[in-house]
């Protein structure tokens, strides 16, 4: 990490000179100091295993910056967090928070004097991930969202494994993949160390495209009319559901215009027991999912006194559809997402 942003700063007419490793100050330890003679200034490198909205908040805090890291005194080191791989919401954060950072993939945001550098590249979709064999498979992620769900639980093996409705050797195994990567600590209880890392984990796994999808028809005046509608019609039908996408995202955290109605179902209702909620060939304004797993509707939440999925199941059902729903995602995070750090 070094090596790049020494060669950065050089490309750009910098010479900057590597100071020894500061000890730990009362506010905040700096891991480098990168004096630039050039910009009369010195740069505090920080490094983070992994990076999140609330480790960028909490290292402001420490530097003594409540509003933006632009408010530095002029003696004040610049900060700059460096990482392995910063996600595309937490760059974004950054930039927001006018906090430099940079990864090892060559993702940087860097502001001095005379010099401002802006590039992010988003994982390709070839680059996908893979999901076989982790602990975000569809049935796997059961842990996962449990434990997101509640994240500052400490549980036994055997409870995970009775919340999961998955045996306990299944659950061992997903306890010990997930300690390994450091997500989670597993001496005696199980529980999470590093609850947005895992939520940003499983999104870049996860595959919304694997739920099947059925459309219907509903008339109503405002959305929150045709969110009852469809409620009234799902229980009378005996359907077991939960608000997901836009719809969960309208009644936890709204932003946008929703695009349409959308909620997990168990089974599909029976046509006899539908009144006002009709089957159409093409694209209507409700869409109803049938999972890829029963354990996307294990736990659920009441929002306005409508069932909908966790809020870490919204948040990477809504990264994964089109158009403005990436930011609602973003703005359903900031709200209900933030953990306090362990």
């Amino acid at each position: 990490g070094m090596e790049r942003l020494m060669q950065l700063l050089a490309e750009h007419g910098f010479t900057g000179r590597q100071s020894a490793i500061v000890a730990p100050g009362k506010d905040i330890a700096w891991d480098t100091l990168i004096k630039l003679p050039e910009a009369g200034r010195t740069v505090g490198v920080v490094v983070k295993s992994s990076l999140y909205p609330g480790v960028i908040e909490q290292l402001l805090l420490r530097i003594g910056h409540g509003s933006k890291a632009g408010a530095a005194r002029e003696k004040d080191p610049i900060p700059l967090v460096m990482t392995s791989r910063v996600s595309e919401s937490s760059f974004e954060h950054c930039l927001k928070r006018g906090l430099n950072v940079l990864d090892l993939e060559g993702n940087i945001f860097l502001k001095l004097k005379g010099l401002c550098l802006e590039r992010y590249r988003p994982m390709a979709r070839n680059e996908r991930p893979r999901v076989a064999g982790t602990a975000f498979t569809a049935k796997a992620s059961r842990l996962v969202r449990v434990l997101l769900a509640q994240p500052e639980k400490k549980w036994r093996q055997k409870d995970l494994a009775a919340a999961t409705q998955m045996s306990t050797g299944y659950v061992s195994q997903i306890v010990g993949k997930l300690a390994a990567d450091g997500l989670i600590s597993a001496r005696g209880e199980v529980r999470l160390t590093e609850p947005d890392r895992l939520l940003d984990e499983w999104a870049s796994r996860y595959r919304f495209d694997r739920h099947r999808k059925r459309s219907y028809a509903v008339n109503f005046a405002a959305y929150e009319e045709g969110l009852r509608k469809v409620a009234d019609e799902l229980e009378r039908g005996g359907v077991h559901f939960a608000f997901t996408g836009w719809s969960g995202a309208f009644l936890r955290a709204p932003y946008g215009i929703p695009p349409a109605i959308m909620a997990y179902i168990d089974r599909e209702p029976q046509p006899d027991s539908l009144s006002a909620l009709f089957p159409v060939a093409r694209e209507g304004n409700v869409w109803l999912y049938l999972p890829q797993d029963a354990g996307v509707l294990q736990v659920t939440q009441m929002a306005q006194a409508l069932p909908v999925v966790t809020d870490a199941q919204l948040y990477v059902d809504l990264r994964t559809m089109p158009g403005r729903a990436r930011e609602q995602a973003e703005v359903l995070r900031e709200k209900c997402l933030q953990w306090k750090q362990p």
